[in-house]
């Protein structure tokens, strides 16, 4: 493994590009009301219009996207967490797994809070990075091909095809998200916390493999790896231009499969066929795009003059654990029928500008906070659990 540049500081852009994805995912579950996606029908019609607007568009951009760049930027730093204990001599991959547990135990707790919580899959799936890590660019880069091409949903087309009597079976996680509802609406608090641990963990797991992400995370994981690999978010010319390049082609990707998705075009004779191939397309226009934000981000962040307007983010980034924790805790109380129950009178533009509030507080503290604190509060308990000496 390379490890030319294992003794670089840390990286303001990573910091900055985490904390961007950590923002617009805590303004997406704002806007979702933390999984309860109930709309208000009691909105002039003009505001539920703009509600609309709203709601498109923020998914539109940040749907699939925010999740996604957090997810690569996990595997980058394991990548540089791995390659500063190879420095000193020491195998990293034990302890990883150690951290991993820890990670699992935060997101149970996160989890009664939150039942979309996605700390639970990063633990799980985090799993990944440990058998693959050694392996050289080229086996990483092919078993993350793989995993991105959706084999399950790749092989079940293939199989449709081949065989006229095979047939398409799906998870139903709608069936568990309805369940839930009940619970949103008025449930006591421990019920509402139970809610979440039972039948929305359920139904969030069923979620993430209807919508591809037990093969995407993982890869993206080892996508993360493998910049880290490349020096890739290390200033430099190549640098540069791979960003470049990567917004370029990720545009190109996103543009090619968001058409294919939507051209109502019949490709198969099947129905089902037809639905499994619009998903493929839904899938990669997604990862297209996640390219093109994080080189238009990175790119941008070369330049001199939207550097300090972009590290505005870093704050967020640096301790996106508490963030994305507390916010999980501040849903519960805000939106839930057990809290103040706000799901009843916030649409999206109202909801929007709650998330916006929820991340300026945030990064009021996170700012105030860093000052005299090299980690977050979250961030330092993960680290000292890490390093428990046995």
């Amino acid at each position: 493994m390379d490890l030319k540049y294992a003794n670089t500081g840390r990286l303001d852009v990573v910091d900055a590009l985490r904390g961007f994805a950590i923002a617009s995912i805590l303004v997406l579950h704002n806007l979702e009301h933390f999984d309860y996606s109930f709309f208000p029908e009691y909105l002039p019609a003009w505001l539920q219009t703009i509600d609309k607007y709203f709601w498109d568009t923020m998914f539109f951009l940040f749907g699939g996207k925010s999740y996604s760049i957090f997810a690569l930027l996990f595997g980058f730093t394991f990548f540089i967490q791995d390659s500063h204990q190879q420095l000193k001599g020491n195998d990293f991959r034990s302890r990883f797994a150690w951290r991993l547990l820890w990670l699992f135990l935060f997101s149970v707790v996160n989890s009664i809070f939150f039942q979309g919580d996605i700390l639970t899959f990063f633990a799980v799936f985090g799993l990944f990075l440990i058998p693959v890590c050694r392996l050289s660019d080229k086996w990483v880069l092919a078993i993350m091909i793989f995993l991105l091409l959706q084999p399950y949903e790749l092989g079940s087309l293939i199989a449709l095809g081949v065989n006229p009597d095979a047939s398409y079976h799906m998870t139903n996680s709608p069936f568990w998200f309805h369940k839930t509802h009940e619970f949103f609406e008025g449930a006591s608090i421990p019920a509402m916390m139970r809610c979440d641990l039972s039948y929305g963990k359920w139904a969030v797991i069923l979620w993430n493999f209807e919508n591809g992400r037990m093969f995407q995370m993982p890869a993206l994981f080892m996508a993360g790896m493998l910049l880290g690999r490349r020096g890739l978010f290390v200033p430099s010319e190549e640098s540069r231009n791979f960003w470049k390049k990567a917004a370029l082609w990720g545009f190109v990707a996103f543009a090619v499969f968001f058409l294919l998705k939507n051209c109502k075009a019949e490709f198969f004779a099947r129905p089902e066929m037809n639905r499994i191939a619009a998903k493929l397309f839904g899938f990669w226009s997604n990862l297209g795009f996640t390219a093109l934000l994080i080189g238009l981000f990175v790119s941008l962040y070369n330049l001199d003059s939207w550097k300090k307007a972009l590290d505005i983010f870093a704050p967020l980034g640096k301790m996106s654990l508490t963030n994305y924790m507390f916010s999980s805790v501040f849903g519960f109380f805000v939106y839930y029928g057990c809290g103040l129950g706000l799901y009843k009178f916030t649409g999206a533009t109202m909801s929007f500008f709650i998330g916006l509030i929820l991340v300026a507080g945030l990064w009021w503290f996170c700012t105030l906070y860093g000052r005299n604190h090299k980690r977050g509060p979250l961030e330092q308990l993960w680290h000292k659990l890490t390093w428990i000496k046995f």
